[in-house]
């Protein structure tokens, strides 16, 4: 359909309801999508998908599209590494599997041998992994089951050895790992929703238990639960020794997180308070002769590495063992007797390692311009293994020798891609108020300049995620296309530290969008393309961004797909987990708040006869993060206000949710969808292969 067409959506009932903020009335005639267990609401989505595979399934372009992007992913995969006791543990993907195996050895030379398949949880593969987890004398596994993409996890054991799963069943856990100590483990959850309809509104009073291997879950111990906050989460970490337990708190509104420990080497093995502060991020690495190696941006926005006495835990008392850089302190962990840390410089990952009091040994030494993906080691060994990537090369798993100082490759993706014909630049360009701000742009080797170029920018900006260079299989299709992929380090992010962050949260959430939008209007500038052949796609915080671009600045793309995106920024902390974000966006129940939020709301700026670029809203129905209601209102309002030249399409994958867990079968249907609405859109010609 061309841009002659008038688009004619089916009807959306529009009703009478307005909710009065600080003297201001706003509109909500979408109310009635919010309830998503109503047969209205499933009539009206099947409507919307019938409409939205009418117009992707015209020809053969989805076909042609997907059996290329079926081609790119179906190349052998492994993870990197992890240890517990003498055994190795890593996952494997044959290529089109649904889900990763995960694959046991007994040591580096014998044969690996398959232990926990979840493609074998459900025919349809809409039953996922969300974690496992070994206990430290590598006996067991513990793991998380999660239906349809749902947060909310069933936890299990597999005897390693035999492996055969104990009867041991752990309901309702969620924003969860296992975390092993003696012969059990902690982990999290609420309490047990009433009904269905209750599971995606119980999110208050988040508790942290333990359970004992071969007892029933009535009979786990409640270890710590916030009487005060009932708006909190709790995460809990063992170290390797299995001596002292950690829960991190994170509070409603509070940016950071408190953390309590408890020393099992102490007779009364009381939890206690090492960190009460939760406007700082603290994260515990392991302890040295019981003091804790802790990660902080505590007066150190890009991070330092502390060590605390907790019998002396005021931070005046902490001794800085890597004190901070220029450059942001990624991660660290123990191996040997050594510190090995990532930094970040300039969007890409540096990997030094120190001794135990700070002194610098040597840097490793990494394979060109790019991100680690992991890093694993442990105190009693002399190895660490590490994956790295970029844009145009696929993961490669390293070995690094800490006696001899030397990395050996451990295993390198064969995909069906050449990356000797791309290049992936970095280029940084002013935002709005003169503070530079970095891309990466790859695209084929003698492209030229001349605005004719299609090009898809991609990005997030918050939450202090860092935006690094990886490698996403289906992408190249875009790239072997003549397209140009933008990768847009937005402030919001963790790229240059908590300075960064702070500058594209709450108040300052305009910069984020402001600098997305710079980047495009640098881009057409510059002739990388035009305005006719520009495209933005993006997730989750990453779909807001795109919603509020769509709505501020249309005329620079003809194309938008929001993900799984938050929409409605005056009421997205009334739903499931939304209100731990008010500490990121703020909230419309504070009239400072609300002004700003309002101003920006994707929901709420869309005008009317809008000349909006070609949009697929895309969502699952099982989402119950960022739930799929956004997607919803924004698309029925877009709808009705647009001028119908362009489509304002929505997608909503059944038995699916935030992303997590997400079978490849889905995942190809899902790619396959995006791919041939930007094919159509940017009037791409895909050339087929033999």
């Amino acid at each position: 359909m061309s841009d002659t067409t008038h688009w004619a959506y089916p009807a959306t009932a529009r009703v009478e309801h307005t909710d009065r903020y600080f003297g201001i009335e706003v509109k909500d005639p979408y109310r009635w999508l919010e309830q998503s267990g109503d047969a209205t609401v499933h009539e009206w989505i099947d409507v919307q998908n019938e409409l939205t595979e009418s117009y992707l399934g015209q020809g053969t372009l989805r076909r042609r599209l997907r059996k290329r992007l079926a081609s790119l992913l179906n190349y052998p995969k492994r993870t990197t590494p992890f240890k517990a006791a003498h055994r190795y543990f890593h996952f494997r993907n044959n290529g089109l599997q649904n889900h990763n195996v995960l694959f046991v050895q007994e040591s580096l030379t014998s044969a690996a041998e398959a232990i926990l398949d979840p493609n074998s949880f459900s025919d349809d593969g809409s039953t996922a992994m969300a974690f496992v987890e070994a206990s430290s004398d590598g006996r067991y596994l513990a793991y998380g089951r999660s239906q349809s993409g749902s947060d909310w996890m069933e936890i299990r054991v597999v005897e390693v050895a035999t492996r055969r799963e104990l009867p041991d069943r752990v309901l309702w856990a969620k924003f969860s790992t296992a975390a092993w100590q003696n012969d059990g483990f902690y982990y999290s959850r609420f309490d047990r929703p009433d009904s269905e309809e209750d599971a995606g509104e119980r999110h208050q009073y988040h508790k942290v238990y333990y359970h004992r291997l071969g007892t029933d879950q009535s009979a786990d111990s409640l270890v710590f639960v916030s009487d005060d906050t009932p708006r909190c989460t709790c995460y809990s970490m063992v170290t390797e020794d299995d001596r002292l337990h950690f829960i991190y708190v994170s509070e409603d509104g509070a940016r950071g997180n408190a953390v309590l420990y408890r020393d099992r080497g102490e007779s009364d093995s009381e939890v206690r308070w090492l960190v009460r502060d939760t406007q700082h991020r603290y994260s515990v690495v392991d302890h040295i002769d019981g003091k804790v190696l802790m990660l902080t941006d505590y007066q150190a926005p890009r991070w330092r590495l502390v060590l605390v006495d907790p019998a002396h835990p005021d931070p005046a008392d902490w001794r800085d063992i890597l004190p901070e850089t220029e450059q942001i302190l990624e991660r660290v962990i123990l191996a040997g007797d050594q510190i090995v840390a990532e930094y970040m410089q300039n969007v890409t990952s540096r990997l030094l390692v120190f001794s135990l009091d700070g002194t610098k040994l040597r840097e490793i030494d990494l394979p060109a311009l790019g991100a680690l993906i992991s890093l694993s080691g442990r105190k009693g060994d002399e190895e660490l293994f590490y994956s790295f990537s970029s844009y145009t090369m696929p993961s490669s798993i390293f070995r690094y020798d800490l006696a001899a100082g030397r990395s050996s490759l451990v295993y390198r993706s064969a995909s069906n891609f050449d990356p000797e014909q791309y290049v992936t630049e970095q280029i940084f360009f002013h935002g709005a108020d003169g503070v530079a701000v970095p891309m990466f742009l790859s695209y084929r080797k003698g492209m030229r300049r001349d605005g004719s170029n299609p090009a898809i920018m991609v990005g997030y900006g918050g939450f202090s995620v860092s935006t690094l260079p990886s490698f996403a299989p289906m992408r190249q299709l875009f790239l072997e296309s003549g397209g140009i992929l933008v990768n847009v380090c937005l402030r919001g992010g963790g790229e240059f530290g908590e300075e960064w962050h702070r500058a594209g949260m709450r108040e300052r959430k305009q910069n984020v969008f402001n600098d997305f939008i710079a980047a495009a209007e640098y881009l057409i500038a510059k002739g990388y393309t035009s305005a006719a052949r520009l495209a933005m796609t993006g997730g989750s915080n990453g779909g807001l961004l795109v919603g509020a671009v769509l709505t501020q600045r249309p005329d620079l793309f003809r194309a938008a797909i929001p993900q799984v995106g938050v929409m409605d920024m005056l009421r997205f902390h009334k739903f499931t987990i939304g209100w731990a974000w008010t500490a990121e966006y703020g909230s419309s129940d504070d009239e400072e708040q609300f002004h700003y939020l309002y101003a920006y709301s994707p929901l709420h700026n869309i005008p009317d006869n809008f000349d909006h670029p070609a949009t697929l809203v895309i969502t699952g129905d099982h989402d119950d993060r960022v739930v799929p209601l956004h997607s919803y209102k924004f698309l029925a309002e877009l709808q009705y206000r647009s001028n119908g030249r362009k489509p304002a399409l929505l997608r909503v994958a059944k038995k699916s949710g935030h992303g997590a867990g997400k079978p490849t079968e889905k995942i190809l249907n899902e790619q396959s969808d995006i791919w041939t609405f930007l094919f159509m859109n940017l009037e791409i010609t895909l050339r087929d292969r033999d």
